[in-house]
């Protein structure tokens, strides 16, 4: 028993001379290293967690802005304005758009009214100038004449993206329009303060029109057949529910946005 006893106490002796004796060159390199590469896997563990923490909550922002900037598409849909014009100060001519609601049923329809004023209290006579911003714009077959046009796009778009947005086809394609012959303008004499111009056509030919002009719309046509030139395998749609972009421009580059919602 007493054996035993010394032995533990011997034992007990030794190991803390071993702990108490100055550590070898080599021991003290291994503690370090391990000490290191302790600190490293923390470091390593908390920078991971960190990332992806930190990715998480920017996946929530850009969510946030996503669901933000979709509410005031929507907002900006139901308050649009029933009206909106522009001036081309140099050449004295106001453009203006006007529909008479801004939401609607499907199956209902909307009426644009677009226009081109003088803005001079003096004859304004202007050249023709084919600058416009959209090719889609148009007032429907046989309006041969007008210096404006119209489209219908459907969605929300701004003047920066509307270039790539393609127009709704208010008409049916490819039916046989029995129009009379076109003519092609070289410049418009407007009155005084008025939406009334003389169309001049060369050499000496002219002809007065309001330079207002209505189209009501309560849907779109479609056809998937590119070679149905008469246009029987076209189908009309009413507009469904959503946003669309109202486009007016004339061909001296103004263009002009309005919208409206479709419930």
């Amino acid at each position: 028993m007493f054996e035993i006893l010394e032995q533990g106490k011997q034992y007990k002796q030794n190991s803390s001379k071993f702990w108490l004796r100055p550590m070898k060159t080599i021991e003290v390199v291994v503690v370090v290293l391990i000490v290191a590469l302790g600190t490293s896997l923390v470091l390593d563990y908390s920078f991971y967690a960190s990332n992806q923490q930190l990715s998480s909550s920017f996946n929530n922002l850009n969510q946030s802005f996503y669901n933000l900037n979709q509410k005031y598409n929507e907002l900006a849909g139901l308050n649009a304005s029933q009206s909106i014009s522009m001036t081309n100060e140099p050449i004295g001519l106001n453009l203006r758009v006007a529909m008479n609601t801004t939401s609607l049923q499907s199956g209902q329809g909307i009426d644009i009214v677009i226009s081109e004023t003088n803005t001079l209290n003096t004859t304004n006579t202007v050249n023709a100038s084919g600058n416009w911003q959209l090719s889609s714009l148009n007032l429907g077959p046989c309006t041969f004449g007008y210096p404006v046009g119209l489209a219908i796009f459907k969605g929300y778009y701004l003047y920066s993206n509307i270039s790539t947005a393609e127009s709704l086809d208010l008409y049916q394609p490819g039916i046989y329009y029995y129009c009379p012959a076109g003519f092609f303008a070289t410049s418009f004499t407007f009155q005084p303060l008025s939406a009334v111009a003389s169309v001049n056509e060369a050499p000496n030919w002219s002809s007065s029109l309001p330079m207002t002009y209505e189209v009501t719309a309560s849907g779109y046509w479609t056809d998937n057949y590119p070679l149905d030139y008469a246009g029987v395998n076209a189908t009309f749609s009413n507009f469904q529910t959503g946003i669309y972009t109202v486009v007016g421009g004339d061909e001296w580059g103004q263009l002009v946005l309005l919208h409206f919602v479709v419930n």
